[in-house]
């Protein structure tokens, strides 16, 4: 058994690999273009993209979509969507998970392939009471969970004309609402700074989403938490630079 985890553990990590080297070459609208993996690739359908903001390497037109849950969508301006597929149609999407709230949760590029086979990782969090009370951390607000210190950059310098580019991956999950207790307010911004808004579409005091889990109560993350979407933007700029992101100023980003 040891030596079978071991194998996967490996198979995960080329798969992840494959991924990221994937991602420093995205430029393109097409799935077929985005280099995946075969393995990963089949995991996923092309889905409707936001094509609105510059300097984002997107089209730049605005496009409405319908969602899998067969309501009108339009994703996040600036990112790009690929659709996991969890569902045969949109009616079966729509009938298990068509109310739940739309969340986003970071992760680095190296825990994808885990979270399109086994859904969401569950970390312990330090403001847990317990060390035995662990949580899965979300947002309803995808530029907060885009932050650094919530989802890794990569950086990657064109060959053609030497210019730095920056990447992201945020993953797009609906989750039940029961499992969602009181919304927590923002922990990124600096005391200065508190009344700086993270997000247009949201009041900083409900950014931060906890939803506690035993870690041995698998069921109850699947139950409750469905990952049904990647969300990846292409920034042709340094992020300080980009007017939607003006408030990492006002944080500690460290490094990226």
């Amino acid at each position: 058994m040891e030596l079978e985890l071991v194998e996967k553990h490996i198979e995960h990590q080329v798969q992840a690999t494959e991924l990221v080297n994937a991602l420093t070459q995205l430029s393109v609208c097409s799935i077929g273009e985005f280099q995946l993996n075969m393995k990963i690739k089949k995991a996923l359908h092309q889905a409707k993209t936001s094509k609105h903001i510059v300097p984002i390497l997107i089209d730049n037109t605005k496009e409405t979509t319908v969602g899998q849950e067969n309501k009108e969508f339009v994703s996040p301006d600036g990112w790009k969507r690929f659709g996991i597929k969890v569902a045969d149609n949109g009616t079966a999407f729509n009938a298990k998970w068509g109310s739940w709230h739309i969340a986003y949760h970071g992760t680095k590029g190296q825990h994808v392939p885990f979270i399109l086979t086994s859904g969401l990782c569950v970390a312990i969090q330090q403001y847990s009471t317990s060390k035995n009370n662990q949580t899965i951390f979300l947002s309803p607000s995808i530029e907060y969970m885009a932050h650094p210190q919530h989802t890794r950059i990569w950086r990657h310098i064109q060959k053609d004309d030497g210019k730095c580019r920056y990447y992201q991956l945020v993953f797009q999950c609906r989750v039940n609402p029961e499992a969602v207790g009181d919304p927590k307010s923002e922990t990124l911004l600096q005391e200065t700074y508190k009344i700086t808004r993270v997000d247009k579409d949201f009041c900083n005091e409900e950014l931060e989403w906890f939803i506690k889990a035993n870690a041995a109560a698998k069921e109850f993350i699947h139950d409750n938490i469905i990952c049904y979407g990647l969300m990846i933007r292409v920034i042709d700029c340094h992020p300080y630079d980009l007017p939607i992101l003006s408030w990492w100023k006002n944080t500690d980003c460290g490094e990226y």
